[in-house]
Order: C-alpha cells, then sequence, then structure tokens
C-alpha cells in the first residue's frame, strides 16, 4: 500500500526535474525546497514547476522524511527497483516500448529549451557541460 502511493511518483521525479534515475533514487524528502520551488541533487539545485510540488506533496504525505521513492518495506529504491517499475508502468499505460526512466531527461531538457532557457542554465540542471548540452540538444 505504501509503496503502491509512491509508484506514480517516479514519474513525476523524471519527468518535472530532468533527473538521472540514479538521482531519484537517492532523492529524499529534505531535498526538496517547497519555497523556491527547487529540487537539490548533489551540489546544484533544478528549478521544478507548481505541477511538480503539488504532485510530490500528495506522494510524501506518509513520509515527509528520507527517501522520496521507497520500497514495499520502507527502503531507499535501488536503481534496478526503479527501472523494473518504471517498465511495468510503461506496460500497464500502453506506452512505447522504446520509453525509459532516461528519456523524461531528455524531454526535460527539450520542454526547458523550447521555454526559452538557455543552453548554459539547463547545462548547470543537468550537471553537464555547456558543450555537452549544445551537442545532444541543439537542433
Amino acid at each position: 500500500k505504501y509503496a503502491g502511493a509512491h509508484r506514480s511518483a517516479v514519474f513525476y521525479v523524471l519527468y518535472w526535474t530532468g533527473c538521472r534515475p540514479a538521482e531519484a533514487c537517492i532523492l529524499t524528502a529534505e531535498d526538496l525546497d517547497h519555497e523556491k520551488r527547487t529540487v537539490r541533487f548533489g551540489g546544484r539545485n533544478v528549478p521544478c514547476n507548481k505541477y511538480f510540488f503539488t504532485g510530490m506533496i500528495r506522494k510524501v504525505t506518509k513520509a515527509p522524511t528520507g527517501p522520496l521513492l521507497r520500497s514495499k518495506q520502507g527502503r531507499r529504491w535501488t536503481v534496478d527497483l526503479l527501472h523494473g517499475t518504471f517498465v511495468r508502468l510503461r506496460d500497464r499505460l500502453g506506452l512505447r516500448q522504446e520509453l525509459t526512466p532516461f528519456s523524461f531527461r531528455h524531454a526535460y531538457a527539450l520542454r526547458f529549451l523550447k521555454e526559452g532557457g538557455s543552453f548554459a542554465n539547463l547545462a548547470m540542471i543537468l550537471g553537464i557541460s555547456e558543450k555537452q548540452a549544445r551537442k545532444l540538444y541543439e537542433r
């Protein structure tokens, strides 16, 4: 029951933050700054919109501290568990097989640039170099 409430949180975290799947697994409730609407991943703060925070508030009310993504036993998700859960949800929803957890990172980057974000800011958010961001996303 507890883990079931958090299964769809994987979509929220990946889609709205652009994080790597491994970063989603170590994300904690303490990494969310509701006032600034940012999420802390290591040394970088990623801006997120109200939809992310609205969704996450509903998902984490049962656990206001500790890992956001937890197993049925309340332990932090592993990358393997995240991937397996993602695949089951993807298949249950009838989404394309090509859709992977990393697809959300790319969708975030493209959405960020389409909304007027700069390559320099995107690179900072994704934790990559500006050169790499341009190589991946410049069209």
